[in-house]
């Protein structure tokens, strides 16, 4: 799944967000178009509505199986680290809890990430 279809695919898969994903200031551009998912999986979390969450995880699973390295930074970049970097809340363990592996893998990696970072600033 390139850009383009990724694009199209969250449209179909998520109707309720249309009319925020054509929002002129970031329609087409796929690092916003995906934050648009995340603000919906944060939103999703707060109001404990699992079944919304795991379609935003079924969604972004299916996207990173594809194997497009921009889609796969953007679920990272834009979706995890913006819901699940510093999962603090009961709510958010939970929702980390019911992460795909394939989510739980990248989340990791991007915890490990940060934490060389910190480590490099710090020496």
């Amino acid at each position: 799944m390139n850009a383009v279809e990724f694009s199209r695919k969250l449209r179909e898969s998520f109707p309720e967000l249309t009319d925020e994903l054509n929002d002129p200031v970031w329609a087409g551009l796929l690092h916003l178009e995906t934050a648009v998912l995340a603000r919906f999986a944060e939103s999703a979390i707060t109001r404990c509505d699992y079944a919304a969450l795991d379609r935003c995880y079924e969604f972004a699973a299916e996207a990173v199986a594809l194997k497009d390295e921009s889609v796969e930074n953007a679920i990272c970049v834009s979706f995890l680290e913006y819901i699940l970097l510093d999962a603090r809340t009961a709510e958010e363990r939970e929702a980390e809890r019911r992460l795909p592996d394939v989510l739980r893998a990248l989340l990791t990696d991007l915890r490990e990430h940060w934490k060389r970072l910190v480590n490099a600033r710090r020496s």
